[in-house]
């Protein structure tokens, strides 16, 4: 029986940033948001708990397919780590093999979709690698995913809206994000008549608000699902970016992986970074700066208005009190 974890949150989360220490272990085959290449319109992107007993067969098949993706988008995403299940000459091939096709996608000026990274993996280590991946397309997908592979463990993790929102506004001025919400998408989870708010309500409301209220809908609709099932595991994101090693070494716990060099060495390499990456999408960033950053690029008014929207939920409370 493979060992499997799967990697989930809302964009600009921290998916990625905790999907890479976990990359970071010696024993892991990480996919990097694999379902972008490998979409399934069959499977709804946010299925309630009546429905979703009905695609479990289908989404067996699903998560087969993208725990095997090799296409680059899936297979590489620096930085590749060493692995106890390949020697070194097979890492750096697969790094000449990466860019290789980045060089290609660049000129063709087109994704490539086809499985041409190879994992690499001795026959000796088949049944002791763990696979993971990471998706923010598939938040919603928890509960689905849990019914239908009971045995596979499922992080999430969640950040203060204020955190995401100004990121998620920072990366729309750099062009590289979008902020559309889909209003009417959200208004037909049982979740929206748990609060006061209409359509139209929020439909008239500045974006960060409407994004506050797409961050409490989801992340409280994900919560409460998997609520009490023990292969769920909740993170925050300030947790993780406040002490980076006690909480890895906790998810190391949760996936049944021990501790290591490697990991700890990435971690410090974090910690000590002094010019942080300025690609929008980069981990190579000092986690304690990244939490906080949102306190300088947020009014006031905007951390209030964010605050009436979500104060009133389970995931607000977790960053607001009601008062």
């Amino acid at each position: 029986m493979l060992n499997k974890t799967i990697i989930l949150g809302s964009p600009r989360s921290g998916t990625t940033f905790i999907a890479k220490l976990i990359d970071s272990h010696p024993e892991v085959i990480y996919r990097h948001e694999p379902d972008i290449a490998n979409k399934n319109p069959q499977i709804p992107f946010h299925p309630t708990q009546i429905e979703a007993p009905k695609y479990i067969d289908i989404t067996k098949n699903y998560l087969n397919i993208l725990m095997e993706a090799k296409d680059l988008r899936s297979a590489f995403k620096i930085p590749i780590f060493k692995k106890e299940y390949r020697n070194e000459l097979q890492r750096k091939s697969i790094i000449v093999i990466g860019n290789t096709l980045k060089v290609i996608e660049k000129v063709l000026r087109k994704r490539l979709v086809a499985n041409f990274i190879p994992d690499f993996i001795e026959k000796k280590y088949k049944d002791k690698v763990h696979y993971a991946f990471k998706s923010v397309d598939s938040q919603c997908r928890a509960y689905l995913y849990s019914i239908s592979d009971p045995e596979v463990k499922i992080i999430y993790i969640i950040r203060n809206p204020c955190g995401v929102i100004a990121s998620q506004l920072r990366g729309a001025k750099k062009g590289v994000m979008g902020t559309d919400i889909y209003l009417e998408s959200l208004f037909k989870l049982p979740e929206v008549s748990q609060f006061p708010f209409t359509f139209d309500m929020i439909n008239n409301k500045s974006p960060e608000e409407q994004i506050a209220f797409q961050w409490m809908i989801l992340n409280e609709k994900v919560i409460n699902e998997m609520a009490n099932n023990p292969h769920f595991k909740l993170i925050k994101y300030e947790d993780l970016c406040d002490k980076p090693t006690l909480v890895t070494k906790d998810i190391f716990n949760f996936m049944e992986l021990k501790w290591n060099q490697q990991s700890e060495h990435f971690i410090e390499k974090l910690e000590n970074t002094h010019n942080s990456d300025s690609n929008y999408f980069s981990v190579a960033k000092k986690p304690s700066e990244m939490a906080q950053k949102w306190k300088k690029e947020l009014s006031e008014k905007q951390i209030e208005n964010i605050k009436k929207i979500v104060q009133d939920s389970t995931v607000g409370q977790l960053y607001f009190s009601k008062n």
